[in-house]
């Protein structure tokens, strides 16, 4: 699936307002990191993606592949052999609690 979203951040902002929003299906690397982490914040109960779970997994361990993909357009991916992997992941980490804190001051704000 392939889209271009010419929106800036926050596209989503209309979302806020809808209660009865149950599912947002979209794919995984389709969105920026700060749009995911957007869409989490203000739809905390809503299922997201394909998985039925309330969020997207920051990061998907391809043991068989040798490598984790990354939540988020252009966000890409660390081979598991890499000596800073942990390092990564974890400025990974930092960078979407980053995300969602600006996400909550976006919607107290709304």
């Amino acid at each position: 699936m392939f889209f271009l979203l010419k929106t800036p951040f926050p596209a989503f902002k209309p979302l806020v307002r809808l209660q009865k929003l149950l599912e947002i299906r979209i794919p995984r690397e389709t969105l920026d990191t700060a749009e995911y982490a957007f869409l989490e914040i203000a739809k905390p109960i809503a299922i997201k993606g394909f998985e039925n779970e309330t969020s997207w997994p920051l990061y998907i361990n391809y043991t068989d592949q040798e490598y984790v993909s990354l939540l988020g357009q252009g966000e890409g991916r660390i081979k598991l052999n890499h000596p800073e992997i942990h390092e990564k992941l974890e400025a990974y980490l930092k960078k979407y609690e980053d995300h969602k804190e600006n996400a909550r001051e976006i919607i107290r704000n709304l």
